[in-house]
């Protein structure tokens, strides 16, 4: 887990608050956004695998 956040932390992409910048970025390019915020609780169903607390979210873009 540190080696992914470590990883993480060097993306360019880090230094952006998300996903608030993301729906601006597609926007910007004239994509129709829908945003989840939270999607951990469907994805993390496994309770013996420890994940990143950071939230989850998805994104679906439409031109």
């Amino acid at each position: 887990m540190t080696e992914c956040n470590d990883i993480k932390d060097e993306l360019r992409i880090s230094t952006h608050r998300r996903p608030g910048w993301d729906v601006m970025f597609l926007r910007s390019l004239g994509m129709e956004v829908a945003l989840e915020e939270d999607v951990g609780p469907r994805v993390h169903v496994d309770e013996t695998m420890q994940f990143d607390k950071v939230p989850l979210f998805c994104i679906a873009a439409r031109k």
